[in-house]
């Protein structure tokens, strides 16, 4: 009865949140995907756990309320975030660096290796087929960040050259734009918004750039409190926040990252939230400011679990 009590009172909860981040971190030790709540740290469980082995990347399409996960061990998974339901599993599609969603279900990639040429590839139904279209570069490179921003274009990070470039899905082979070369400074996987991409430094720092002209915006964030010994991800939140992953001496950190009023430099805010249930946080997805109803089936969900276990 407590915990039925504590669901809803977390339900209730959530009518009155308009700014709810539901962040998702895909942890290879545990072979799962943890859940919190970005605005209080609370740990809201996890999703997977019997079916992911090698969980690298994850993103999420909140129009079909599914996260995708790249995993070596099973391929792509399509997974309701909410219940932790599998939908599909697609185990021809692996070696999955990062991840976007396309529209209809569409999703996006690149490659897990060193020294190749594909910058990256789409797959216009990966629940039943892993033909892909190949996006190539003449530059091998370690790539990274992949997405599709407000214009329709797609981004990929080149790690390598520290670039970013820009291709047109309508039947580009080569990109429509390499801009920055040395300047886009980052070490994680990011994300892309409708007209911004982010990543973060070796340091935990932000570095943002504009994905139409692919230059650099603004000026790099300053650092995160303590100093930071790897970075995982960064991804947009609700309004001008995003979030950033990374590990320090304490363990693997979550922290909140602020936009500027004047230019675009996000830098940290808060206190930075302890994620000590992940033993090895591969990626992040952000669910942005989930409707009620979300938050009423998670509660649900929760519930539903510790009654099987109960039993």
């Amino acid at each position: 009865m407590r915990f039925l009590v504590s669901c809803s009172l977390f339900a209730i909860a959530g009518f009155a949140s308009a700014s709810f981040d539901l962040i998702l971190v895909s942890d290879l030790n545990n072979h799962c995907v943890h859940r919190y709540d970005g605005d209080t740290g609370t740990y809201l469980g996890s999703f997977g756990n019997n079916i992911l082995v090698t969980p690298l990347s994850i993103t999420v399409d909140q129009t079909l309320g599914i996260a995708y996960v790249g995993d070596d061990g099973v391929g792509l998974v399509a997974m309701n975030y909410n219940t932790g339901q599998v939908l599909w599993t697609n185990n021809g599609i692996n070696l999955i660096s990062d991840l976007a969603p396309l529209s209809n279900g569409g999703v996006m990639r690149t490659i897990n290796q060193n020294l190749t040429s594909t910058a990256f590839q789409t797959f216009a139904s990966p629940s039943t087929s892993s033909t892909a279209t190949s996006y190539t570069n003449s530059v091998s490179s370690s790539w990274g960040t992949v997405g599709r921003d407000g214009a329709g274009d797609y981004l990929v990070q080149d790690r390598t050259s520290n670039r970013i470039l820009r291709y047109n899905p309508a039947g580009f082979t080569a990109p429509e734009l390499a801009g920055v070369t040395g300047s886009f400074v980052a070490s994680s996987t990011g994300a892309v918004s409708s007209d911004r991409i982010i990543s973060l430094t070796t340091s935990g720092a932000m570095v943002c750039a504009s994905t139409q002209s692919a230059t650099l915006v603004g000026s790099t964030g300053s650092l995160p409190t303590g100093s930071w010994t790897s970075v995982t991800e960064a991804a947009f939140g609700h309004a001008n926040f995003a979030w950033g992953l990374g590990t320090n001496a304490s363990g693997t950190r979550l922290q909140r990252y602020q936009r500027g009023v004047s230019n675009n430099t996000f830098s940290p805010i808060g206190t930075q939230i302890g994620l000590t249930q992940v033993g090895s946080a591969t990626g992040m997805a952000v669910v942005v400011a989930p409707e009620p109803g979300s938050l009423l089936t998670l509660s649900l969900a929760a519930l539903a679990l510790r009654r099987k276990r109960t039993r």
